[in-house]
Formats: C-alpha cells, sequence, structure tokens
C-alpha cells in the first residue's frame, strides 16, 4: 500500500508548507511557534524523500512517482 500511496505525499507537503506558514500568522510564544514550525519542516522533509518501486500496478505504475 505504501508505494501506492506514494503521490500523497504532495499532499502532506502542502500541510507541512501550511502549518509552518500558519505558524507565523497565528499568535503565540516563541515555543509554540518554534514546534509548529519544526513540525511542518519534519513532515516536508519526510515526504520528499523516496525509496524505489519494487512492484509493478499494471497501468497506475506511470502514476507513481
Amino acid at each position: 500500500m505504501a508505494e501506492s500511496a506514494r503521490p500523497v505525499r504532495f499532499l502532506n507537503i502542502c500541510l507541512g508548507a501550511a502549518l509552518v506558514i500558519a505558524a507565523l500568522v497565528v499568535d503565540g510564544n516563541w515555543l509554540q511557534k518554534g514546534a509548529d514550525i519544526l513540525a511542518g519542516l519534519v513532515l516536508i522533509a519526510a515526504s520528499v524523500t523516496l525509496g524505489p518501486i519494487r512492484h509493478s500496478y499494471g497501468s497506475w505504475s506511470r502514476l507513481l512517482v
């Protein structure tokens, strides 16, 4: 299931970016903002890394990036 759900990582990148932007816009103390920014950057970093595709999914294989 992990290989077939790879395109969802683009959604995770957008959500991580939104978390970073929200931390800068919403009022809070420095600890809250730092934790939000760190969580957003970790989410983006975890979504960018990829491994090899090991299986074949028929005509769906071309959609896996």
